[in-house]
């Protein structure tokens, strides 16, 4: 073989690892172009999953800041509730006293006939 064989033999070659190289590389830029795309569909449907809790998120604080104004107001309400109930039970204790002061109708009635009679 002489000089421009042996050159021409190489260009051959090299033209035919350049269009096999080519061949790859385009393959390869398909393969990740492919999964690319899968990542950016995970990181959108992930982008929406979090909107949507991020929105749970709040109105959950804001039902969670509800429920401790209106706990604050039953805790009022039971202290007053409490109170009322111990004058309830001081109004029954009296009551129970001035019951067992009192006569009873028919014993009064008894007693009127015997002084009636003396």
């Amino acid at each position: 073989m002489n000089d421009q064989e042996i050159q021409k033999y190489i260009k051959q070659v090299r033209n035919e690892a350049n269009i096999d190289m080519e061949r790859y590389v385009g393959s390869m830029k398909e393969e990740f172009s492919s999964q690319l795309s899968a990542v950016a569909e995970m990181v959108a449907s992930n982008t929406e999953t979090l909107q949507s809790h991020t929105e749970m998120i709040g109105s959950l604080m804001e039902d969670v800041s509800v429920l401790k104004e209106d706990v604050s107001i039953l805790k009022q309400d039971v202290s007053i509730l409490k109170e009322d109930m111990s004058e309830v039970k001081g109004d029954l204790v009296e009551i129970k006293k001035d019951l067992k002061n009192k006569v009873d109708t028919s014993d009064f009635i008894n007693l009127k006939n015997q002084v009636s009679l003396v």
